[in-house]
């Protein structure tokens, strides 16, 4: 896969980072990791029924919650359920609790572990996807519409096909 071949570019395994790898990695960190959440957007939507751009505003959590108000991917351990709370159809469809696909989470994991990384924490990150990674600094952007905006140009570079959040959504159909 795609996501095979990017570590083996850096010549590290495909597995979650270690401390070693990313001091391996020196000033390739950055590069890396900002390809690796390319490819995490990517698979978001090829291993896994598409859902709109709900990715970018939706937080982590390891533990049960009755919030409302955000969309969650809940993870304990190598377990990881989508948690939609809040979409365009929540009104007519309620609550959604979607089983992530072992492929996906192998992927999930890995760029969980990363993200700490660049995030310079030892816990789990609030949010999931959508940063902008750069040598100065990893900052959350948190905008559905710029995270649909991005997904076709990075959809053309890797798999040269432009596509976009329908028409991701039009493959699993």
């Amino acid at each position: 896969t795609a996501i095979a071949n990017h570590f083996a570019k850096y010549h590290i395994p495909y597995k979650p980072l270690t401390e070693i790898a990313v001091k391996s990695l020196g000033a390739g960190f950055v590069p890396f990791a900002s390809e690796l959440q390319n490819l995490t957007i990517l698979a978001a939507y090829l291993f896994q029924p598409a859902l709109r751009s709900n990715y970018a505003s939706m937080l982590i959590t390891t533990k049960a919650t009755n919030d409302k108000e955000h969309n969650y991917l809940f993870k304990r351990g190598r377990h990881m359920i989508i948690k939609m709370r809040k979409y365009k159809n929540s009104r007519t469809f309620g609550d959604q609790d979607i089983t992530v696909r072992p492929e996906f989470a192998q992927i999930l994991n890995i760029w969980i572990s990363t993200l700490k990384h660049l995030l310079k924490i030892g816990k789990m990150p609030q949010h999931l996807i959508h940063y902008n990674i750069s040598s100065n600094g990893t900052k959350w952007i948190g905008n559905d519409d710029s995270l649909a905006r991005n997904i076709p140009r990075v959809s053309q570079r890797i798999l040269g096909r432009n596509y976009n959040i329908d028409g991701f959504r039009k493959l699993w159909e």
